[in-house]
């Protein structure tokens, strides 16, 4: 399981996670307080707070690609 904080400063970032995100087969979620969003849902992630950062979990190791191309979102990166 590959954890950490992401943030989204504009709606063209929002897009191209939730492309990225689904060019992936496992389960990869945003979660903000008490919600579980699927991150593979633009609508989904429209729906929480994006001025805060949120908790990013994806059901792979560290050693997958997507932890590299998520990069560019990760708080402090």
């Amino acid at each position: 399981m590959f954890k950490t904080n992401i943030c989204f400063s504009s709606v063209q970032e929002v897009s191209s996670f939730v492309k990225l995100a689904n060019n992936y087969d496992f389960n990869i979620n945003i979660i903000s307080e008490k919600y579980v969003i699927n991150g593979k849902s633009l609508m989904g992630i429209f729906s929480l707070p994006l001025e805060k950062a949120l908790c990013l979990r994806a059901e792979c190791d560290s050693s997958c690609p997507f932890v590299s191309e998520v990069r560019p979102f990760v708080v402090g990166a």
